[in-house]
């Protein structure tokens, strides 16, 4: 049986985390949270980093996430080891700190923390990806090889590890290996190659969805114009403590506002794993998100 639009909302609805940074934030403060997200996805960092410091110490975590994102290693490490003190045996912050210490080339420093972040979670390819760069850049060529192996065993298709590897082995002198691997990267294409890649550590934190979405009053539609005609376009809807996300399709998507006559932000997370941001949007308006400058964090 096919799910009408309210219906899907509904099914995509997911309970509201317990406890959580968010628990300190207003109904105002999550909204200018909810800002700066939307400006760091659309690359306005400067405007974002004033918003998120305005809520510091809650948005530590993703201040610091924002400066690894634009390289800046020295201005990212504070709010990450900050961030890490505080939540020692969370796999998100300890990867993420030790991608920070890689970038300042503190070696074994960014292997102790990435070391710790692959012990919480085994799963998670990134994580010995950027081991392989920490043991590289220590001169430690073998332990290396074996985590790049370790990425491929749990994606196979990871693009950045078929490339690494192949051009080590090929080093190497191993060349039969190593044109197996450079082959299958590049049968992957660009798309696939960086959808291969994504880790959604480096995304922002946010808070879960709103349990249930409200009923009656005012409403927002919102219709979605991919590049991809085949659909699968994710939209999230924000204003404070509501937070409602729906798939999209052919027809545009009906939020429930309740009582809300505005909204914060409207996302769009693209099948290829770029997202479209929108600030604003008044209860009643029919909005239309098309696929342009679209950014990957």
């Amino acid at each position: 049986m096919r799910l009408g639009a309210l219906a899907l909302a509904a099914a995509l609805f997911q309970p509201a985390a317990a406890a959580g940074p968010w628990d300190g934030l207003s109904d105002e403060e999550l909204s200018l949270h909810h800002a700066a997200v939307a400006h760091w996805g659309r690359g306005m960092h400067e405007t974002a980093a004033k918003e998120f410091e305005s809520l510091l110490p809650m948005s530590t975590a993703n201040l610091g996430t924002m400066r690894l994102s634009q390289r800046k290693y020295e201005a990212a490490l504070p709010h990450l080891e900050r961030a890490a003190r505080l939540e020692p045996d969370s796999p998100r912050l300890r990867y993420l700190l030790g991608k920070c210490l890689l970038g300042l080339e503190r070696a074994d420093d960014a292997i102790a923390e990435l070391s710790a972040a692959a012990r919480l979670d085994p799963k998670e390819p990134a994580i010995p990806l950027r081991l392989s760069e920490a043991y590289l850049l220590a001169g430690r060529g073998g332990p290396a090889r074996a985590e790049l192996r370790r990425v491929l065993s749990l994606r196979p298709d990871h693009g950045a590890a078929l490339n690494r590897l192949g051009r080590l082995l090929e080093a190497d002198g191993e060349k039969k290996e190593a044109a197996a691997l450079l082959e299958r990267f590049a049968r992957l294409g660009k798309r696939k190659a960086r959808l291969s890649e994504r880790c959604a550590y480096e995304d922002p934190l946010e808070p879960a969805p709103t349990a249930a979405p409200p009923s009656g009053g005012r409403w927002l539609d919102v219709k979605t114009v991919g590049l991809d005609k085949g659909g699968g376009a994710v939209v999230t809807v924000q204003a404070g403590r509501l937070i409602l996300r729906a798939r999209a399709g052919t027809q545009p998507v009906r939020f429930l506002l309740g009582d809300r006559a505005k909204v914060d932000v409207i996302r769009v997370d693209w099948p290829d794993g770029t997202q479209t941001h929108r600030v604003g949007a008044a209860a009643g308006e029919a909005v239309v998100v098309e696929e342009v400058s679209a950014h990957v964090w």
